[in-house]
């Protein structure tokens, strides 16, 4: 990733923060292939206060935390296509592998699966923890086998565009865009239902918003945009949060699976622009060492630090008994 660029290593920042965040607030996992719980019951913590608020909180940042994830990752693709880097199929793949598929293998045989077969997450049955490792299940780090597949997707529909349509390469991104919006809005909708299998479903669900962040990059180089940026200021950025925090209320109350999809777009827009504010208002964030120790180690505490709630977990079950 570009280093260089504030504003991705805010935003980069932030998503780290909020997926910290988000998976720290459960204490039952329930899964196909199984799962473990404590008994919350014995602290009543469903009918407290503050285990209320928090859920809304988690049920907000649940609402484009991975999406931002996507949204980097192809700002950033885009950016690199740019550059010239990945000028061959073989090339991206050989990257991508070091970089995402040896990370997902390694950290799942050697350090999700110990710590959830202690923590008897699989209940002793050998087959759930194959099941696991194919993509059934919560495996937090299934991110890193659908990014690795929505790289190769997007590169490989991006080559028979350049070579076998007139349109052109913005062109062709565009409606492959609208295409994996119409696909994303179907399961959002629960109008079709794809296999879990090597998280197909999850690729199939996320590819519109790596696809909006190589639109964003996209946009950025334009005239407009860089009018837009120079105008920017808190104001913009606090009516984008409102409308996401009402967005997000009205989807609660309507039960509707739109306001769901609409909170996400906008929950997605408000941080880019905050991050894009905060990055041409404060340039003494780019000295901030713990900024810059978090956006270094953002893939390192994704990838490690998920799995400690389980051990969390186990603790708890240990004291206050299963559910």
């Amino acid at each position: 990733m570009d280093r260089k660029d504030n504003k991705m290593k805010i935003l980069r920042v932030i998503a780290t923060l909020l997926v910290v965040v988000g998976h720290s607030n459960f204490y039952l996992i329930s899964t196909n292939i199984r799962g473990l719980g404590y008994d919350a019951s014995t602290y009543v913590i469903d009918h407290s206060r503050f285990w209320t608020l928090s859920s809304y909180l988690v049920g907000l940042i649940y609402s484009c935390h991975m999406q931002l994830f996507f949204v980097i990752s192809g700002y950033v693709f885009a950016l690199c296509l740019k550059k010239g880097k990945y000028k061959t199929f073989t090339a991206l793949t050989t990257a991508k592998v070091h970089r995402l598929l040896i990370p997902y293998i390694a950290v799942t045989i050697l350090y999700n699966i110990p710590i959830l077969m202690c923590a008897d997450y699989f209940s002793h049955n050998i087959r759930n923890v194959l099941l696991y490792f194919i993509g059934y299940g919560k495996n937090h780090l299934w991110y890193l086998s659908v990014l690795f597949l929505i790289f190769l997707l997007v590169y490989s529909v991006r080559f028979l565009g350049n070579k076998m349509t007139f349109m052109s390469e913005k062109v062709t991104l565009v409606v492959l865009f609208f295409v994996a919006l119409l696909v994303y809005i179907q399961i959002e909708c629960k109008i079709i239902n794809i296999t879990e299998f090597v998280y197909l479903d999850r690729v199939a669900k996320y590819l519109v918003w790596f696809l909006f962040g190589m639109i964003l990059y996209i946009i950025k180089e334009t005239s407009f945009y860089q009018y837009c940026k120079l105008r920017l200021n808190w104001c913009d950025v606090i009516i984008l949060f409102f409308l996401w925090i009402t967005s997000y209320l009205i989807g609660l109350m309507e039960q509707s699976k739109f306001a769901a999809i609409i909170t996400s777009f906008i929950g997605v827009v408000f941080f880019y622009e905050l991050c894009e504010f905060i990055a041409k208002k404060y340039k003494i964030l780019d000295a901030n060492k713990l900024i810059n120790l978090i956006d270094k180690y953002s893939l390192e505490i994704y990838l490690y630090g998920v799995p400690l709630n389980y051990v969390i977990l186990t603790a708890l079950i240990q004291m206050c008994g299963k559910v």
